[in-house]
């Protein structure tokens, strides 16, 4: 059963999401079909609606999403825990924007308006959870070689995730910048292997150590909320065995 304290986020924001997609892409569409002529529909205006309408709905997705983000962990999350991952999404907008503007590589600007984005995303999500009080900070026990160790491995399994997805899909392919008709008729055999060696090269060096790095703020925020959950878990079960004792 949906707790109480959802219901009127969803009702709202996800209920005015439902009704702004069904206008977009079921009401409006018919209606232009039978109102509009048909230079009127090949207007830029005309043909935007249908897309607007979706940008609302993901931006209302994501404001019912921050909602009850926010409901489920507030003043769940320890100070020490929050802090630690607010810095590395403070990190990974710097370094977002550092690639965006830098003059080097293209790489960093294909990529770097996508994990500027995705990180001022996450810091907004993560700027309306309130944290733990400092007191309760303080009375936590420190993390052990255990909790550390989960972090890490999960951590890890993240990272090799993230930057193995990113690879994979940005590994250079035929034609490498090139319209098709260009690489089958206008290079000869030659330049194409020295456009293939490069481009494997530029991969190789630039590419992969670039989503390398990327993958470490992921994984580095699932480090830091994995080794919470394990030192918790540890000192229920410690809790536990205490009453068990006692009793």
């Amino acid at each position: 059963m949906i707790p109480s304290k959802y219901i009127p986020p969803i009702k709202y924001l996800g209920g005015a999401a439902i009704i702004l997609l069904i206008i977009g892409w079921v009401i409006f569409p018919i209606f232009s079909d039978v109102v509009l002529s048909e230079d009127a529909q090949n207007e830029v205006l005309v043909n935007s609606i249908p897309f607007v309408t979706v940008f609302i709905d993901i931006i209302l997705m994501y404001a019912l999403f921050m909602f009850i983000f926010a409901y489920r962990f507030n003043r769940r999350i320890p100070l020490r825990t929050f802090r630690a991952i607010e810095w590395t999404i403070i990190a990974g907008i710097v370094v977002g924007v550092i690639a965006l503007f830098q003059p080097f590589k293209l790489v960093g600007y294909q990529y770097g308006f996508l994990w500027l984005l995705g990180s001022t995303l996450a810091f907004i999500l993560w700027s309306h959870v309130i944290p733990g009080s400092v007191q309760s900070n303080r009375d936590l026990p420190a993390f052990s070689s255990q909790n550390q160790t989960a972090g890490a491995v999960m951590g890890l399994i993240v990272m090799v995730m993230v930057a193995g997805f990113f690879i994979y899909t940005a590994r250079p392919q035929e034609p490498y910048g090139y319209s098709q008709r260009q690489w089958d008729r206008g290079l000869r055999d030659e330049q194409k292997q020295e456009v293939i060696d490069s481009a494997e090269n530029t991969f190789r060096t630039f590419t992969v150590p670039y989503f390398i790095v990327m993958s470490l703020f992921p994984g580095a925020g699932i480090f830091f909320a994995t080794r919470e959950m394990a030192a918790s878990a540890g000192s229920m079960k410690e809790e536990e065995s205490v009453q068990a004792v006692a009793v």
